[in-house]
Formats: C-alpha cells, sequence, structure tokens
C-alpha cells in the first residue's frame, strides 16, 4: 500500500471539518479549546476554531473576542476581520445607523 505524504492528510485552510452531515466543529465542547489556550495562548488555531464554534453557538461577544485575538497572532488573515465585522453587524441595535460627521 503506497503511504500518503503527512501533507496531504491536513485540511486546506478555511475548509471546516466535516462529520457525517454536521460539522464536527459543533461537537467538539467550547471547554476543549478553552483547555487548549490556557495551556498556549498564542495558539492560533484554538483561537480561530473557538471563534467559529462560539460564533455557531451565538456566543458573539466570545466569537468576536477570540477573532480578535487571532487576528493579532496572524495580522494578514483579513477574512478574520470580515468574520468580526459580521458579529459586530449582529450585535448592533437595529435602529443603529451610519451618520457622516
Amino acid at each position: 500500500m503506497e503511504e500518503l505524504p503527512a501533507r496531504s492528510l491536513q485540511r486546506p485552510r478555511g475548509q471546516r471539518l466535516e462529520g457525517l452531515g454536521e460539522p464536527l466543529l459543533a461537537r467538539v465542547p467550547a471547554t476543549s479549546w478553552t483547555q487548549a489556550l490556557e495551556l498556549t495562548p498564542d495558539n492560533f488555531s484554538a483561537r480561530e476554531e473557538l471563534a467559529r464554534l462560539a460564533q455557531q453557538r451565538d456566543e458573539l461577544d466570545l466569537a468576536a473576542a477570540q477573532y480578535q485575538a487571532a487576528w493579532k497572532l496572524r495580522p494578514a488573515r483579513r477574512d478574520l476581520l470580515v468574520e468580526l465585522a459580521r458579529i459586530w453587524m449582529e450585535q448592533r441595535p437595529r435602529n443603529w445607523t451610519l451618520t457622516s460627521a
């Protein structure tokens, strides 16, 4: 049997982990990610995954904090800012509007 290179087993950036019809991420308890962050606070992957999990569960304050922390670790990942903006738009009051100064 041919051995696959380790690189081919990694998931591409931005691709979500999928289980049997339901995202695997939704089945992982948030405590797993928070425990990982207690051990390694600069763990980008744990921050990103915790942010996505919190966003899926409508825990928007937690999601926003983790997206910000992840972006500080990898500022080139502008997609994190897009997700953060989406959360801020969901959190804004319904009667909130932009005004020009």
